[in-house]
């Protein structure tokens, strides 16, 4: 049996003494127990790798369940349309975009198109009063032409991509315990 030398610290008459313990036993855990040491507390590192073998353990199981496998499908189905969607989208507004600077390429610079298609050199208050007012339809295509599709693209599948991941995970680790949920039953017939 091996001799495991443990310091221990005493406290005699208010003062700290280190005092040097021999025990005979078969583990560390054991020869702490028996010279009535408490452990030191498990370091960081420690912690890491106990949190690393429950992930480990926990991803081994919902990658052998069928939920997980259903909730990823379905995921990466949302995500697909999702995406197609968004493509869908950026392609109609870049033909909008491509519309609306052709009508603005009629138009000369610092001039206004009023209601009823006449363009009038000024602006301002009172610009077009005798044609009806200001076109509010040039208003809108003024507004196309200065968005920027590819930026709302680009910001619409940055979501959905933090999304998919949020839901991809969200999966690995309740897939277990929904499994164990939905197979309950049949688990116990076959043991």
């Amino acid at each position: 049996m091996p001799v495991f030398s443990l310091t221990r610290t005493v406290h005699k008459d208010g003062v700290a003494q280190n005092v040097t313990v021999h025990v005979h036993a078969d583990s560390l855990e054991e020869a702490h127990r028996l010279a009535g040491i408490i452990p030191p507390s498990p370091t960081s590192e420690s912690t890491v790798a106990a949190v690393s073998a429950w992930l480990m353990r926990r991803i081994a199981e919902a990658l052998c369940g069928v939920s997980f496998w259903a909730c990823a499908g379905l995921t990466l189905w949302w995500n697909d349309s999702r995406l197609a969607q968004i493509e869908t989208k950026y392609q109609s507004a870049v033909a909008s975009q491509q519309r609306a600077a052709q009508i603005m390429s009629r138009i000369p610079a610092g001039s206004t198109v009023c209601s009823d298609g006449w363009v009038s050199g000024s602006q301002g208050r009172g610009t077009c009063s005798h044609h009806g007012g200001a076109s509010l339809e040039m208003l809108l295509v003024q507004m196309v032409a200065l968005t920027d599709p590819w930026g709302v693209a680009k910001r619409s599948r940055s979501i959905t991509d933090r999304v998919t991941w949020a839901m991809l995970v969200l999966a690995l680790l309740v897939s277990p315990a929904l499994d164990a949920r939905l197979f309950r039953g049949s688990r116990k017939g076959k043991q």
